[in-house]
């Protein structure tokens, strides 16, 4: 809830109850002492049936003032990072100090740190902690050791969906985009022929994009929260995106294809000046070995591999 100095509220805290009347108080507090609170305020029934809770119970509330006309001020230097972020589809994490002064520290996914939490060794816990913060999408209060002792500060992960794109409108992407829409993935199919990428074949996906691949891949933020999935089998298509894929920090490269087809795409990466590690970045033949045959069984496997990925539980070299 944002309460400004006129009394105007944007947002609640819970659903318009006595809570949010005393946090509208606490606001217009904050706002004269230039100090932070937190405090614990005991729920109704009906607001706590706003968050999904059977009965009631009390809710912490921490309450900042904001003074957007000072460039310093670190809740608006936080947000403005935070939107930044977003903005170019990358992550952050945002962690608050609950102590008396409002403090901010924002890490982004690369490690960058904007402003501080007061002290450098709660900075470098924190960023630290990023990494792994932003994979299991954490939210809440977390104890952060410190010089005096650990303190207690609130992070909150902000990050795009992860998105897959999927070059190639092939019966084997039908399967994976259906399979990764329910796995939380938002869903992009590439392909230059209109008869096979559309609608009827593919009704949940997110984005569907029709002519030259590598000219639309080179468009797509590809972030180390994108998987990238070539399914074309057509080295005039394949061969131009990778070259592409390889300039950027895309998390995740998979082509469709047999060892001999993959021996031949690793030849011409090196030939056009991919190192080594580029080189292993692209996993062909895509997917984990699970004996999958049918279109809808290399999807799985396809996706399998992708979480393995994620995970941390990366198999020994590509392909």
């Amino acid at each position: 809830m944002w309460v400004d100095d006129h009394g105007a509220i944007v947002g609640s805290v819970t659903i318009g109850g006595c809570v949010d009347g005393r946090a509208v108080e606490l606001a217009e507090e904050a706002l004269r002492s230039g100090t932070s609170r937190r405090v614990s305020l005991p729920l109704g029934d009906e607001d706590a049936w706003a968050f999904g809770m059977t009965c009631a119970g009390n809710v912490d509330l921490l309450v900042e003032p904001v003074d957007v006309t000072v460039p310093s001020d670190p809740v608006a230097v936080a947000a403005d990072a935070v939107t930044q972020a977003l903005r170019d589809a990358a992550a952050a994490v945002e962690a608050v100090s609950l102590g008396d002064q409002p403090r901010r520290l924002v890490v982004l996914a690369d490690g960058t740190r904007i402003g501080t939490l007061g002290a450098e060794v709660l900075d470098a816990e924190v960023a630290a902690r990023a990494p792994s913060l932003i994979d299991a999408r954490a939210t809440g209060v977390i104890a952060v050791p410190g010089d005096a002792g650990s303190i207690d500060v609130f992070v909150q992960v902000y990050a795009p969906l992860p998105s897959l794109i999927v070059v190639g409108a092939t019966d084997v992407a039908v399967g994976l985009v259906q399979l990764a829409k329910h796995l939380g993935f938002n869903t992009t199919v590439i392909d230059g022929r209109d008869r096979w990428a559309n609608r009827e074949r593919f009704p949940t996906v997110d984005s569907l994009l029709i002519g030259m691949p590598s000219e639309l891949v080179a468009d797509i933020p590809l972030v180390p929260s994108t998987a990238l999935v070539l399914l074309s089998h057509d080295f005039k298509y394949d061969l131009p995106v990778l070259e592409v894929a390889l300039r950027t920090r895309v998390g995740y490269i998979g082509v469709l294809g047999s060892r001999r087809r993959a021996s031949a795409i690793r030849e011409f990466l090196s030939a056009i000046g991919a190192n080594e590690e580029d080189v292993r970045r692209v996993r062909i033949p895509v997917g984990l070995d699970i004996g999958a045959r049918a279109p809808s069984e290399i999807a799985l496997s396809i996706l399998a591999e992708l979480i393995a990925i994620r995970g941390g539980r990366d198999r020994s070299g590509a392909g």
